[in-house]
């Protein structure tokens, strides 16, 4: 972990500079705005990768919170004594962008002075963790030197679009109908009537339309980094202790679906159980149980507690006796709770190091992001491309 919580010493600063000059100023207001005034952006950001996060303004208590420092948590804001400048430092990684709100008065406020934001899909009221949009907040955003803005997620030219058709499939194991939307590649209609398709079966399938832009994604790269596919995007919500049926849905019923009515390559070799974020947990669970089903598996920053691993681990397979392709990913600065003793980031890498002892060689690892969608969707390019790049 790059420092965040605790004291960062200021000596040689730019910022520690400016506050050795306010101490022994008669003029401290002036000083203050005129620093303030010249800054390009904010929070201040220095050549070493020293952030400033600076609030200036009427305030009584004054913290920030953020990606950097964890759920249900924030640290005071220091008050440069006799203004009313209130400041917080820490180094973040070269190429990281995290999400931070100041919590003023005890009330959750963006930062004025920076533009970027964004309605976090993390985070709610105190900080308190949200798995579904109602609660969010607002929250912005800052962006490190290093940190490149993802292009695959911007809407795609027309001639590369593809189509989206929504379905409705019974489920034995639900007992209800579960949602759908097939993925065709603008291909998938072209001359070639006999061309078969790779599937990607992504749980959490509405989320990852809406919020992580994946159509996107796959109209921008298909062809190029990734190679023709059709995704199965799929609703069917479940709680954690019920995972075991979410592989039953998706490979007795989803899977016998998509292969009846599409073009599908129907070998396991060909077809991915993929989820993103709180779904994630679901699709390794689903890939792990369901193997001669999925030949491959994908998750991006899966929820996942210490008391949700124990029941993961017990369901998968040697890889000798079970060969599958594994992507797994998370956030440097991921959801975690430093007081409560458990780190998201700390968890999944111990869970790709436990892949390894069973024989897999899974791709991912780190990214320097936050915690949400906003950070999510800046990998989707990564796992379509390990999982099915382009020939």
């Amino acid at each position: 972990r790059m420092a965040h919580a605790e004291s960062v010493d200021l000596s040689g600063s730019v910022f520690g500079a400016l506050l050795a000059e306010v101490e022994a100023a008669d003029d401290k207001r002036a000083l203050i705005t005129a620093f303030l005034d010249a800054q390009e952006s904010f929070p201040i950001i220095e050549d070493d990768g020293l952030v400033h996060f600076v609030y200036h303004g009427e305030a009584t208590d004054l913290a920030l919170a953020g990606d950097m420092i964890g759920s249900r948590q924030e640290v005071p804001m220091r008050r440069v004594e006799g203004t009313d400048l209130f400041h917080r430092s820490m180094h973040l990684l070269p190429d990281a962008r995290l999400s931070y709100v100041f919590i003023v008065d005890y009330e959750e406020k963006l930062d004025s002075r920076n533009p970027n934001q964004h309605l976090s899909t993390a985070y709610g009221h105190d900080m308190e963790m949200i798995f579904q949009p109602e609660g969010a907040i607002r929250m912005s955003l800052v962006a490190m030197p290093g940190w490149k803005e993802p292009t695959h997620i911007a809407e795609a030219p027309e001639e590369r679009r593809g189509t989206l058709e929504s379905h409705e499939v019974q489920s034995t194991a639900l007992g209800s109908a579960v949602k759908l939307a097939v993925y065709l590649p603008a291909a998938y209609d072209a001359a070639d009537a006999e061309r078969r398709y790779p599937v990607a079966y992504v749980y959490g399938g509405t989320q990852a339309q809406q919020l992580g832009k994946m159509v996107n994604t796959l109209d921008n790269l298909t062809g190029d980094t990734v190679e023709p596919i059709l995704v199965a995007f799929v609703d069917a919500p479940l709680p954690p202790f019920q995972m075991g049926k979410y592989g039953d849905i998706l490979a007795d019923d989803v899977v016998a679906f998509v292969d009846q009515n599409f073009r599908t390559r129907a070998e396991r070799e060909s077809r991915a159980s993929v989820g993103v974020g709180f779904p994630g947990y679901g699709a390794l669970f689903a890939g792990f149980t369901r193997g001669e089903t999925f030949g491959k598996v994908g998750a991006i920053s899966p929820t996942m507690l210490d008391s949700m691993r124990s029941p993961l681990e017990a369901v998968v397979p040697q890889a000798d006796e079970t060969p599958i392709q594994i992507y797994l990913d998370w956030a440097h600065y991921d959801l975690r709770n430093p007081h409560e003793n458990w780190d998201t980031a700390v968890i999944l890498e111990d869970f790709s190091g436990f892949l390894r002892e069973r024989g897999y060689e899974p791709s991912g690892g780190a990214a320097p992001e936050g915690a949400g969608w906003i950070g999510h969707r800046s990998r989707t390019d990564d796992l379509l491309e390990t999982l099915f790049p382009a020939e």
